[in-house]
């Protein structure tokens, strides 16, 4: 007897919504079954390898290994087909039905919740003691977790459709088939209304140097008659030593450099939009820019002109998502990281902060924004990005990492004979992964209302840039006295208007986490910085 069962969804991709599809049995000769029923499942399953003993048998070696796993239903569902409800009423149990031969269709329909509660609710699979309720996972292909010395890991996330003809007969066995889907979550947690976050690292370009400067004995009242020489750098030699007016003359020469020394505050900003955090998939929906408190003309010389006070050079930068996988079998922990590049760059762009604007956040900041094609990269699914989640076995997390190096100078060296750049800003912070779902969206409906921004308020780091380790407004420390507008304008003809305070101590404070933007909690500021690890 041949029996051939086929099961087709109406598509391939779901949120929490209806799904529905059709069941085919073809079967050649008559068919007794008690039932036909179609399932809906999703399962979580975690195993760890753990390596076993060594034991001697017949002098050869064995490698006795033990893999525990742990599966856990977040999804149960099902509805009998065939025979009809108004049949199975009045049939007694042990009732059997027979499917002439042919071809016979059969219809199902459920819908898929949001979270793990029909599973808790299903007494075929109780819950398992201390079970987590969860939003239901998005589907993850089997993530091979890193090897340590004793263990390795694996971790998926699975749905399916399943059809089973069933046969209490023990001579006849059941026919089964599964149908596999891909489930994207509603992002539950979410707010709607909020549509980016920010996180930020500061950094202090210590001791730069302007590129042209007043010239000397100028008048500064009248700027028509100004006129500006290039800052030369001191320079000296072997038979310098042995002049003492040339030692002089160079004395003199590195204190009117280092007088123009100054220390420029400022913040690399990573800025999601559409969503407070990642977009599951394609990860491009982030901006980068540089931020600082100092307006344009800090960095400008009396006829409006940069005087290269603020130009630096993005010599690298490398911007990833970690995700990390944790994971437990019983009492057994393991856990590994998967990463995906999300823009680099090597070379030399010019970034002048004579050329900034008052920043969309905060018109007392200036920003520049560092142009998504110099670092991007073509736009396309990334493998395995799925959303952030948590069930009793499996938790997927995920945080940016993005490191800059800059240069004073085009032909600026590194220390350590160039190895290492002088000025590294690196930026580490936690962030949530969303599928971008609102409640009430379909998987394929992928259009998000882009309501009115707001920004988030993130966690501060340890170290984060203060007043007292800025060495700005410090009354010890004349030359980067930025406070003192007279003293500025004499080394720089153009006064600064507005705000005198150069220092980022405005930005604070900061409060919260990244993990605000999941639980709606808007602190007052409009917008936030996040530096480093979050807290």
């Amino acid at each position: 007897m041949g029996v051939d069962i086929q099961i087709s969804l109406n598509k391939s991709h779901y949120t929490s919504e209806p799904i529905n599809g059709k069941v085919l049995i073809h079967n050649s000769s008559e068919l007794t079954l008690d039932y036909v029923e179609v399932k809906l499942e999703g399962v979580a399953r975690s195993s760890i390898r753990v390596r076993g003993k060594r034991r001697r048998r017949q002098r050869r070696a064995l490698q006795l290994d033990r893999i525990p796993n742990e599966e856990h239903k977040v999804l149960y569902q099902t509805v009998i087909v065939f025979p009809p409800p108004e049949i199975r009423k009045v049939a007694s149990p042990n009732t059997q039905f027979t499917l002439p031969p042919g071809k016979h269709n059969f219809e199902f329909l459920f819908q898929i919740p949001v979270d793990n509660s029909s599973e808790q609710q299903h007494t075929k699979y109780p819950s398992s003691d201390g079970h987590l309720k969860c939003p239901l996972p998005p589907t993850m292909d089997t993530v091979k977790l890193d090897r340590s010395r004793h263990q390795r890991g694996e971790a998926e996330v699975k749905y399916y459709a399943k059809v089973v003809a069933k046969r209490k007969d023990l001579m006849k066995l059941s026919s089964r088939k599964k149908f596999g889907f891909t489930f994207f979550p509603v992002d539950v947690a979410r707010d709607p209304h909020l549509t980016q976050l920010v996180v930020s690292q500061n950094h202090i370009f210590h001791e730069k140097f302007p590129v042209y400067v007043p010239t000397h004995g100028s008048d500064q009242d009248i700027k028509q008659e100004e006129t500006y020489e290039l800052l030369g750098a001191p320079k000296t030699s072997i038979s310098d030593s042995f002049s003492s007016k040339k030692r002089s003359s160079r004395k003199e020469t590195a204190q009117q450099y280092a007088a123009h020394a100054r220390d420029i505050p400022i913040q690399l900003q990573v800025r999601f939009r559409e969503l407070p955090g990642v977009r599951a998939g394609t990860a491009n929906n982030f901006s980068l820019y540089l931020i600082t408190k100092l307006p344009p003309q800090a960095f400008q010389l009396g006829n409006g002109n940069s005087s290269g006070l603020g130009q630096f050079y993005l010599n690298k930068i490398d911007i990833v998502l970690a995700g990390l996988t944790a994971i437990k079998t019983g009492a057994l922990r393991h856990e590994g990281c998967t990463n995906w590049s999300l823009g680099a760059y090597e070379g030399l762009h010019r970034i002048d902060l004579a050329n900034a604007q008052p920043s969309l956040l905060d018109p007392s900041m200036f920003e520049i924004e560092i142009p998504k094609a110099l670092f991007g990269t073509p736009k396309r699914a990334f493998a395995g990005l799925v959303p952030s989640f948590q069930v009793c076995n499996i938790e997927r997390s995920y945080t940016i990492n993005v490191v800059a190096n800059f240069k004073y100078t085009a032909d600026e060296k590194g220390k350590l004979l160039g190895l290492l750049s002088r000025n590294k800003v690196e930026l580490n912070a936690g962030v949530q992964v969303w599928s971008g779902i609102n409640a009430g969206e379909e998987a394929s409906d992928q259009g998000l209302d882009l309501l009115s921004p707001e920004y988030v308020q993130v966690g501060i780091p340890s170290g984060f840039p203060d007043e007292k380790n800025m060495e700005v407004d410090s009354d010890d420390s004349p030359d980067h006295d930025w406070d003192d507008e007279a003293n500025y304008s004499t080394q720089y003809p153009r006064n600064v208007p507005g705000d005198e305070d150069s220092s980022l101590s405005d930005m604070d404070p900061v409060y919260g986490t990244a993990e605000s933007a999941v639980r709606g909690q808007l602190p007052p500021p409009n917008y936030a910085f996040s530096g480093g690890r979050t807290v």
